[in-house]
This record gives structure tokens, sequence and C-alpha cells, in this order.
């Protein structure tokens, strides 16, 4: 990181922290240099936010429009796709292909009481491929 480790703030899974947690339990972390902070997430997504590892395995769309992937399927659990930054990347037009092994970073879809609203495992808010 470009500044001290000891003057930062730590995350995890939209949770503050300490740098331990964030370096045992995170595999995917950002870091912000202006406002010296490291956020991480985790398979575990206690916060509401999370990260999961597999391989894309389909993308799906709604019957009324196939141009715009609404979900993606990742090793078995699936994510809902809601930005348009996210729908192009899994569209045809996007750099992302059914087999790729990917990590996605997600966020609770549901409710405050942290249930989904729909039947899938969260919302994907970032991807690294």
């Amino acid at each position: 990181m470009p500044f001290s480790a000891s003057s930062a703030s730590y995350y995890l899974d939209g949770e503050g922290t300490t740098r331990d947690e964030v370096e045992d339990g995170a595999i995917v972390i950002y870091y912000n240099t202006t406002t010296k902070a490291v956020y991480g997430y985790s398979e575990d997504g206690n916060g509401g936010r999370g990260a999961y590892e597999g391989e894309l395995e389909a993308v799906y769309y709604r019957s009324s429009d196939v141009m715009i992937p609404t979900s993606i399927v990742v090793s078995g659990r699936e994510f809902a796709l809601e930005s348009s930054d996210m729908q192009f990347a899994f569209s045809v037009y996007g750099n992302m292909e059914i087999g790729d092994d990917i990590i996605i970073v997600w966020e609770s879809s549901g409710s405050s009481s942290g249930e989904d609203a729909d039947d899938t495992d969260g919302t994907v808010i970032d991807y690294i491929d």
C-alpha cells in the first residue's frame, strides 16, 4: 500500500475491524489512498457484503429483454446484476464468458433483516477476472 498500514482504517465485509482480521479473512482487498482505508471482503459475508470465487456457469436474461442479463451463476450460487456496469460486463458485449474463473464482490440484495428480496444470493457490485 502507498501509505502506512499502522495508520489505516480497516473494514471487513462492510464493518470496522482490525488489520489481522482483514489479512486472515479477506479474499479480495481494496484500499483508498485518500482516506487511508482498507476494505476486505470474505466468503462469509457477515456484514451484508462479501466475495465469492468460482467458475462462471450461467448468465440469465429476462425473456422480455434478451440483451440485458439479470443474474449470473458462479459455482452453483446465483447473484443478481442490477448496475449497468455489471450487466454490460456479463452481456454478449462484455468480456466475461461461461467457464471463466472469477471472484465477485456482492452485497445483500434484501431488506435490512439481511434476507435477500429475491431468490439470489446477493447483488454483484464488482468482479475480478
